[in-house]
């Protein structure tokens, strides 16, 4: 029994290990697209007495974004999520609540579009005023991180600081015609502790024999580009044209040199890197930058002073509506916010759609009462996280409270049975999950027989054994 007890122990973590698998999202895999995640209202500020008496969410989705699209096929796009919140003010005095919620955070499969609706902002009925505000997006869903970002200061870091001498380097390369490839290499002398280099566009970076080093890779011709030492000047190595990255087999006429050196500021250099024409703020322009040279998406190649690509632009960041509330003392409010929808795309076995909206950020409200959800739309609805009912061309919700969790659902033209999936379920992974507890439990069952077999079989052995002892003793 011990030994067929150690089988449960080591197969069970494996049962539960393989019985949800992750969907990676593959930004423009032809497979997976990812979309981007639709939010309701979120309080900037802790310590809100605000109550949600009740949020009515209508989406509606009557048809699906084009994969790959451009600025014709977007034009008219009009799926679309409704939030509308009654609050009320319970307090004796007047609350006046600043709240965000994201907006227009283009999906991987159009990622420069830009002619989606604008948001719709109101309170009772009347068009309330609102700010765009933009945060560096890195990759990572942390909606709370990501509020905390916006910020009316500029970003106080411990080694950005706003009057860090930033160095320009200007470097003329000449290439001569030849048939082999041929790489530009370059070695500084720097203290990572109080330099950080920054690169545009650079394939190779990293370190060769302690010492700071990047490689481009050229075609014949004459080439200039420019890096950056943010703190510290550097001292420039070595520099050589060769035929292979990181190798002195110099190439016979090749030749760089480092023709302008420039100085200015860190607030200056950020400035310079403005994207004209964005509509984002100064402030939000520089902390943003800020983010994006911490940000592990740009993680540095070898010691720290090195970030591999200072090139960023405005579809980097993600907007933001940001608008004030004021709510008198023991009245109600019904204020409501509009913004499009852009789901995921799973072309892998039919093209399937993936929504996901948001409901986690509502806790944050000192009381919810009630919520009503209803998706309009002509599509089927093949799964979702919340329990909905069918009413023509309409799913319905409705809870006396707040759902724990996210809603999230998946659309599809229309139903396919081939899937294995009914409507309403959590997701489509269910199916998969069945089937992989049925074959891993007939695993453990056949593991446990083996070796319920395999212990008998070692005692019977023992007993003949023994018995044959005894009889050669008499």
């Amino acid at each position: 029994m011990k030994g067929s007890k150690g089988v449960l122990l080591l197969l069970f973590p494996l049962l539960f290990a393989g019985a949800a698998p992750a969907v990676q999202a593959k930004a423009g895999s032809g497979a997976y697209w990812k979309g981007s995640d639709a939010s309701g209202l979120i309080l900037t500020e802790e310590d809100c007495p605000l109550i949600v008496e009740h949020e009515e969410l209508t989406v509606r989705i009557p048809e699906f974004p084009k994969c790959g699209g451009n600025e014709e096929d977007f034009k008219g796009y009009s799926a679309a999520a409704e939030a509308r919140y009654t609050f009320y003010n319970p307090e004796s005095y007047t609350v006046s609540a600043k709240l965000l919620f994201p907006f227009g955070a283009n999906p991987s499969y159009a990622p420069q579009i830009q002619t989606v609706s604008e948001p719709v902002v109101t309170a009772d009925g009347k068009k309330v005023d609102f700010d765009f505000r933009h945060t560096y997006r890195n990759g990572e869903d942390d909606l709370d991180g990501e509020t905390k970002l916006v910020s009316e200061e500029r970003r106080k870091d411990a080694f950005y600081e706003a009057d860090l001498p930033v160095t320009e380097y200007e470097v003329t390369v000449y290439i001569p015609e030849t048939e082999k490839s041929v790489y530009f290499n370059m070695s500084f002398e720097c203290n990572p502790l109080r330099t950080r280099l920054l690169l545009r566009d650079c394939p190779f970076a990293g370190i060769k024999n302690g010492y700071a080093a990047l490689s481009y890779r050229f075609p014949a011709g004459e080439h200039t580009f420019s890096f950056y030492a943010v703190g510290e000047e550097v001292g420039v190595a070595a520099k050589s044209v060769s035929y292979e990255k990181n190798c002195d087999t110099v190439v016979e006429g090749g030749r760089a040199e480092v023709r302008g050196i420039s100085r200015k500021s860190f607030t200056e250099f950020v400035a310079s890197q403005y994207p004209q024409g964005c509509g984002m703020s100064e402030t939000d322009w520089y902390n943003g930058y800020v983010d994006m040279l911490n940000c592990g998406n740009h993680a540095r190649k070898g010691l720290e002073f090195i970030v591999c690509n200072c090139a960023v632009g405005a579809e980097s960041f993600k907007r933001w509506c940001e608008y004030t509330l004021v709510i008198p003392a023991g009245e109600r409010v019904v204020s409501s916010v509009t913004a499009p929808l852009f789901p995921a795309i799973d072309l892998s076995g039919g093209a399937r759609y993936l929504y996901t909206y948001l409901l986690s950020p509502a806790q944050k409200w000192a009381d919810f009462k009630e919520i009503e959800i209803a998706i309009e739309t002509p599509y089927h609805l093949e799964s979702s996280s919340l329990e909905f009912q069918k009413d023509g061309n309409v799913y319905r919700f409705r809870r006396d409270a707040l759902p724990q969790g996210e809603l999230s659902f998946t659309l599809t033209e229309a139903e396919n049975s081939a899937t294995g999936a009914a409507p309403f379920k959590t997701t489509r992974i269910m199916p998969r999950m069945q089937r992989t507890i049925l074959v891993l439990t007939a695993v453990v069952v056949i593991a446990v027989a083996v070796t319920v077999g395999s212990l008998a079989s070692v005692k019977m052995k023992r007993r003949i054994d023994k018995n044959n002892e005894k009889k050669n003793k008499n």
